[in-house]
C-alpha cells in the first residue's frame, strides 16, 4: 500500500498490516511484535530550510536538539548515498525507567528543505523490525 501524504508531499511504501491514522496523516503504526510490546511507529517530519542554512548544518543541529530533548544516546551514525544536499542515518537508544527504546532516522537534507523520517520500537523487537523499517524509508519519495 502506497500512503500519499495529502499537504506535506512525501509517499511511502507500506508493509502489510500497516496502519495511518486519519487524523495524524505523519504517524504510521506498525502490527506489534509481540504481546506487551510497544506498538512501533515510524513519523515524517519536514522543516524548511533558510538559504544560508546548509543541509548538513540543519542535520547537526537537529541531532543536537534531540539529544538534548530527549536524553537520547546515538549509536551508528552513517552516511545515505543519493540524497544529493546530503543525507544521514542515525541509530540512537533512549531509556525511559525500565523502558528502553529504539530511534532509526533517515535525514534528508535538500536545498530548502529537511525531511526527516523517524522509526521507533522497543529495543527488544528492533531487529525483527529492521527490515520493515528499511524498506519504507528506501520507498520514501518527496515531490
Amino acid at each position: 500500500m502506497r500512503h500519499q501524504h495529502p499537504a506535506l508531499s512525501f509517499s511511502l511504501e507500506l508493509p502489510a498490516g500497516a496502519a495511518v491514522p486519519s487524523d495524524l496523516p505523519t504517524l504510521i503504526t506498525l502490527a506489534p511484535v509481540r504481546t506487551g510490546g510497544r506498538v512501533p511507529t515510524v513519523t515524517v517530519s519536514s522543516e524548511g530550510l533558510p538559504e544560508d542554512v546548509a543541509a548538513e548544518e540543519w542535520i547537526e543541529s537537529a541531532l543536537a536538539r534531540q539529544r538534548a530533548t530527549l536524553e537520547s544516546t546515538l549509536i551508528d551514525r552513517h552516511p545515505l548515498a543519493g540524497v544529493p544536499a546530503g543525507g544521514v542515518r542515525t541509530l540512537s537508544s533512549i531509556v525511559r525507567g525500565s523502558a528502553v527504546g529504539v530511534l532509526d532516522q533517515w535525514w534528508h537534507g535538500e536545498p530548502d528543505r529537511g525531511w526527516t523520517m523517524t522509526a521507533s520500537c522497543d529495543a527488544l523487537d528492533y531487529a525483527q523490525l529492521v527490515e520493515p523499517f528499511e524498506k519504507i524509508a528506501d520507498s520514501f519519495e518527496w515531490h
